[in-house]
């Protein structure tokens, strides 16, 4: 028995064991054995529809062929699988002349209902290239994620399994016919595990895309699971897998170019199961991803799914930032709104309508007043929604019915993109007292700890805990570069005090008490010690020596071609270092080093072009004297 054999018999077996709730069917060799699967799900599930008469030859080459066109690409069949109100159907008209429509995917039967759970191995497809799939998962006969496994020596690692399925994909039509279904690939070499969601196409672009999202699985606290047999008991068990396929995959299309099955990485699907988790004991919390990592996209999810599957939630509303809502965030919600076909509305929704509340305060108000709607999430800014709640009181009073006080007494669910910008906790607090049975979550990239507390005003939270409540959930900027989720770091680090100067600071403050670490003695030094002249003199030097601007800059032919941000210790030293440079750079002494020569010239006359900003916490009484300076 070669090593990858090994592998994948145990990797089976695993699957196998009754906690993970694969059925192994030895005797399924061949793509006519799976069809034949197939057909016998449909009887199953269909028993009471077909009226006890199983499908014929003939009928079951109808369904065959419209399975065929439903899946014809991987991005119709991802369609196709999310199907009417979360189920796959096909329609079929029957020799007798009648039509049914044929259940074949239910997204909700999650580990019970109507689905079925099976594994096969080394199939063989009906096509002239006599290649053999490793291992595949199905889901009432239909193969819904695919693996391939190599020994831990290939040469490539997990890369050569990926080459295969791209090979297969591309030249040998493996993932045609039944295998149209796939929408989740699984590779290994044993020690390193990614899973990745289908391309859109069955090209080499395609999957040439595909590797930048090629992910490997970390658990709740972002520990990575590399192992495949870790792997297998953490993800491929069910009810997960199914979790995986139906819920935490979302289709994009915003209706030009861009059509693709997006699967959401490990920290996306531990804090929305946070957020569900939550929710349904009416309590609150937060999640702190770092920027750049999708939380729109976390926060988006966990509003679909609170309002199509939670118990004891009537209402999920999604709050974003206005400036988002007016630009960015509209788009993405159009795109992830795919799989509904209907896309944003106005007015009164549909039943098969995801998105409501965008547009206007007025929409708003009335989606307040509707019966609820399992279909429907709202998405708005914090402005139009205090309008809305506003005018859905006076409707109600003036048309002399209870819809307004039916709607205070239901459990409605908040979810914040961007959890201070988007919502103050003035304006929190302004709602809660409406609707004393919400719950509220916040996600940011930047929470706001006892360190870096704001400023006191009366009882309003100062941490982002005194205003969500417990972190839920954390991903950092670190394991996200260790994913490469976000663009990485090149960290220098200058000291721009010298060992004595930082001693007589450090003393200064602790009792003439000076530790032996640098770091911790940087921890004690005071902010005003970031504020003096003289510090923000050597800042200056340092950052516009000549030399060093050239390079970080990359100038080309005299002109800058970067950016750059400054981030400071307070908005005083923000202010003291722009003052500061403004002066120098008026009175011509702001660049220091070595001069510039033929080789190494500056052409820009106007460089550097510099701005200051700054957010301010709108319940600071100090607001109107910052907004001034």
């Amino acid at each position: 028995m070669t090593a990858e054999l090994a592998i994948e018999n145990h990797f089976i077996e695993l699957l196998s064991e009754r906690e993970n709730q694969w059925r192994y069917r030895p005797d399924l060799k061949t793509e006519a054995a799976l069809w034949d699967n197939l057909r016998g799900h449909l009887n199953r599930m269909n028993t009471a529809k077909l009226e006890g008469i199983e499908l014929t030859d003939l009928e079951f080459k109808r369904v065959r062929t419209e399975f065929e066109r439903q899946t014809g690409t991987p991005f119709q069949a991802s369609q196709w699988l999310r199907g009417e109100n979360g189920v796959a159907q096909l329609p079929l008209e029957r020799e007798d002349g009648t039509s049914v429509s044929l259940e074949v995917f239910r997204n909700k039967d999650i580990g019970g209902g109507t689905s079925a759970y099976e594994v096969v191995h080394q199939i063989v497809p009906d096509t002239d290239h006599k290649t053999r799939g490793d291992v595949t998962l199905l889901i009432n006969g239909l193969p819904i994620i695919h693996v391939e496994l190599k020994n831990e020596a290939a040469k490539d690692g997990y890369m050569q399994a990926f080459d295969q399925i791209k090979r297969y994909a591309i030249e040998d039509g493996f993932f045609n016919g039944i295998y149209g279904a796939t929408q989740l690939f699984v590779i290994s070499n044993k020690v390193d595990t990614r899973y990745f969601a289908r391309p859109s196409q069955n090209t080499p672009e395609a999957y040439e895309r595909m590797k930048k999202f090629l992910f490997n699985w970390r658990t709740e606290d972002n520990a990575v699971i590399s192992d495949l047999f870790d792997f297998t008991r953490e993800v491929l068990r069910i009810p997960d897998a199914h979790e995986l396929i139906s819920q935490y995959t979302i289709l994009v299309d915003d209706q030009k170019s861009q059509k693709f099955l997006m699967v959401l990485r490990p920290y996306q699907i531990h804090a929305i199961r946070k957020i569900r988790a939550q929710a349904a004991d009416h309590k609150g919390g937060y999640i702190w991803h770092a920027t750049g990592s999708g939380k729109t996209i976390t926060s988006f999810v966990a509003t679909k799914l609170l309002a199509q599957h939670a118990i004891g939630v009537d209402r999920t509303i999604m709050v974003v930032d206005r400036t988002d809502l007016d630009s960015q965030t509209q788009d993405e919600f159009t795109k992830f709104a795919s799989e509904f076909h209907t896309g944003q509305t106005s007015g009164t929704s549909v039943s098969n309508t995801l998105i409501v509340g965008i547009k206007n305060q007025y929409q708003l108000s009335k989606s307040l007043l509707s019966a609820k709607n399992n279909n429907t999430i709202l998405i708005t800014t914090i402005q139009k929604l205090s309008a809305a709640i506003r005018s859905a009181q006076k409707e109600s009073e003036a048309e002399g019915t209870q819809r307004f006080e039916k709607l205070k007494k239901e459990h409605l669910v908040f979810i914040v993109d961007e959890a201070h910008r988007a919502v103050s906790d003035e304006e929190m607090k302004k709602i809660k007292k409406v609707f004393p049975q919400s719950t509220w979550f916040g996600l940011t990239g930047t929470p706001i700890f006892d360190e870096n507390k704001k400023q006191e005003n009366g009882s309003y939270a100062r941490t982002t805990q005194d205003q969500y409540g417990d972190l839920l959930h954390a991903y950092t900027t670190k394991n996200a570069m260790d994913d490469e989720a976000v663009l990485g770091f090149q960290v220098e680090y200058h000291s721009l005090l010298s060992e004595d100067e930082q001693e007589d600071i450090v003393r200064g403050v602790n009792g003439d008490e000076l530790p032996t670490d640098l770091l911790e003695q940087e921890k004690l030094i005071p902010t005003e010690a970031y504020e003096q002249e003289t510090y923000i003199t050597a800042l200056l030097d340092k950052i516009f020596d000549r030399r060093s601007l050239l390079k970080k800059f990359t100038f080309k032919q005299g002109l800058p071609t970067m950016s750059a941000i400054l981030t400071t210790h307070s908005i005083k030293q923000a202010k003291a270092i722009y003052h500061e440079l403004q002066r120098r750079k008026a009175e011509g002494n702001l660049f220091t080093g070595k001069a510039f020569d033929d080789r190494h010239r500056m052409e820009d006359p106007d460089f550097p072009r510099v701005a200051i900003t700054f957010s301010t916490n709108p319940n600071q009484a100090e607001i109107g004297l910052m907004s001034n300076n």
